[in-house]
């Protein structure tokens, strides 16, 4: 990554999927045997070891069960897993994978559905020349081990060279679709990259989209089954250099991209049919039609790093109220933490600092479901980075957004902020939303002993005959203490191919407003091509704003939303867009 590299091939080999900097055989040895945790840059916040002994880590997912269950990948072929601390001895499953430079077991996703299918998605180097995404459906063996059976391919084979620049990045929209990330294949070949012969025939410098049984999702731009199911057809964003991070927004929905660049490192926000236009670097042309970077910072040469490795999206409420909805990313190369505060409504990025140092070659981070950071090293060690400064008595909830397919579940979990005198019941209610939102259970009770311990609630959606996207909210609340408000969005199955969908940003479900200068506002996703949207309060069109970009206001722009002429009380907001 901009670096001259002047290891041995046996060295090379042992580095991870975004090369930079490679580390050496010893360095990386002497980081899994300290296991020393990093230090946070700002007032009350405390890392500890989660868990180590494990080995070249490339990947970190949290099952959605609420069985405190983080699976992860090694990059030579194991699929591992830490239950509530604990890292098991023996592996879920073990991929043949092929690990000269980047290449290996590179990263992993799981199912929205997991609590009911076990489903959980990896991406692996299977040869110099092929990758793929298998699925396992995990189940338990006779000691209690979970264990992958049912090993699927998922979609089409995807290209490498067998050096770098493999990508790996994963994620699963609000669309249902599993979305997978392919660099340039490294060393100057620009596979499929901006204006090569292969920008359209490679799955190379692209992001693609298919179905969560590998099918080709019939709304991505160059889909046309007249000619064949081939590469094109699976094509979503197109010209990236080595997308090894996917994110999707929790309360937009939009895909964030962690970006792995050569003279700057880049986040960007993709949009279907964008192109990111590489080997075009730190675009900032509003007239060339390419992505504009939401954040770059040059190789090297940045007090944030010089490779940038995975981010997350943090949505919990163990953190103080300032730090949620910040996106908190890694950096291979310099060891740090960044945290970027998001702008309002979600779409850019306000400011960056670094939020932590000594992270050793760091490679991916999540929020756990007791609220915490959790990060990951190439040396072995999953660090868990916690909020020490709550001095007063609180609910704390893993989630206040939550997103559910229709037909399906997600859950997210509750506990206290410090021990309790007595023992403490937390109410759960739904306090506004559709009735295809239901939940268990309606009460939890935490003692003096179990207070810290992350208690689940599953949400279900039903499945009904309309085309729309619901809102509901979920409130926990317990005496002498500040009500947490989880918000809910039910994502329809029914949509017609092709169409884009509509998302409410602002408000949220259960808000309150007032006032002459109120927000209503939202964004059309899955494709740059909406034209408009239209806006109805309790079932009366109220405004139409027209414009491309894809984000649209009731009366055209931010705080012109004029409640005075509704009564107080609920009412109900639509956007569609068109």
């Amino acid at each position: 990554n901009g670096a001259v590299l002047s290891n041995s091939i046996d060295t090379l080999a042992a580095t991870v999927l975004p090369v930079c900097v490679a580390p050496s055989d010893e360095d990386e040895s002497e980081v899994a045997e300290l296991a020393l945790p990093g230090t946070p840059q700002e007032a009350n916040f405390a890392e500890t070891v989660h868990a180590s002994g494990l080995s070249q880590i490339t990947g970190l997912a949290w099952a959605t069960d609420g069985s405190n269950t983080l699976f992860v990948t090694q990059k030579t072929g194991q699929l591992r897993v830490v239950k509530n601390g604990t890292l098991q001895s023996a592996n879920v499953a073990s991929i043949p994978v092929f690990t000269v430079s980047e290449c290996g077991l590179e990263n992993l996703v799981i199912d929205p559905g997991y609590a009911s299918n076990k489903f959980v998605y990896v991406f692996a180097t299977v040869s110099a020349t092929a990758q793929r995404i298998f699925r396992f459906t995990i189940g338990t063996d006779a000691s209690g081990n979970l264990i992958g059976g049912s090993q699927t391919q998922i979609g089409p084979d995807l290209p490498t060279k067998g050096v770098n620049h493999d990508g790996g990045g994963m994620a699963i929209g609000a669309d249902g679709n599993l979305y997978v990330g392919v660099g340039n294949n490294g060393n100057g070949n620009n596979v499929g990259g901006d204006g090569t012969s292969g920008e359209f025939t490679s799955l190379g410098s692209k992001i693609s989209r298919m179905t969560k049984t590998g099918q080709a999702v019939t709304s991505n731009p160059y889909y046309d089954a007249a000619d064949g199911i081939t590469a094109k057809d699976f094509i979503w964003a197109r010209g990236f250099r080595n997308p090894f991070g996917l994110r999707f927004h929790p309360t937009t929905g939009a895909l964030w991209v962690t970006e792995v660049g050569d003279s700057y490192e880049q986040i960007f926000l993709v949009t279907q049919n964008s192109d990111q236009g590489w080997p075009t670097e730190n675009n900032t042309s509003t007239t060339n039609g390419k992505l504009i970077p939401k954040l770059a910072y040059p190789t090297n040469a940045s007090p944030f790093g010089g490779c940038i490795t995975r981010g997350v999206f943090y949505n919990g409420t163990a953190f103080p109220a300032t730090h949620q909805g910040n996106f908190f990313f890694t950096d291979y190369n310099s060891g740090k933490v960044m945290r970027s505060v998001m702008a309002a409504g979600g779409n850019s990025i306000a400011s960056t600092t670094v939020f932590l140092t000594g992270a050793a070659n760091a490679t991916d981070i999540s929020v756990g479901p007791d609220g915490a950071l959790y990060y990951s090293t190439i040396g072995g060690t999953i660090y868990r980075l916690r909020y020490t400064g709550t001095t007063t008595q609180n609910i704390i909830v893993s989630a206040t957004n939550l997103s559910v397919n229709e037909a399906s579940t997600a859950t997210f979990t509750a506990k206290l902020a410090s021990a309790p005198g007595a023992n403490v019941a937390v109410s759960l209610a739904k306090t506004s939303g559709t009735t295809d939102v239901t939940f268990t259970p309606a009460s939890i009770t935490f003692t003096p002993a179990n207070f810290a311990t992350a208690q689940t609630v599953t949400v279900s959606a039903a499945n009904d005959a309309d085309l729309i996207d619901e809102g509901a909210a979920i409130t926990a609340s317990a005496t002498g203490l500040t009500s947490q408000r989880v918000v809910v969005i039910v994502r329809d199955n029914d949509r017609p191919a092709g169409s884009p969908r509509a998302t409410i940003t602002a408000p949220r479900d259960g808000d309150t407003v007032s006032g002459a200068n109120a927000e209503l506002y939202g964004d059309g996703l899955d494709t740059p091509a909406t034209v408009g949207a239209r806006f109805f309060v309790d079932g009366v069109l109220k405004y139409t704003d027209t414009n491309s970009t894809g984000h649209y206001h009731i009366s055209g722009d931010h705080l012109r939303w004029d409640t005075t002429t509704l009564v107080n009380g609920p009412h109900t907001l639509r956007m569609t867009v068109f």
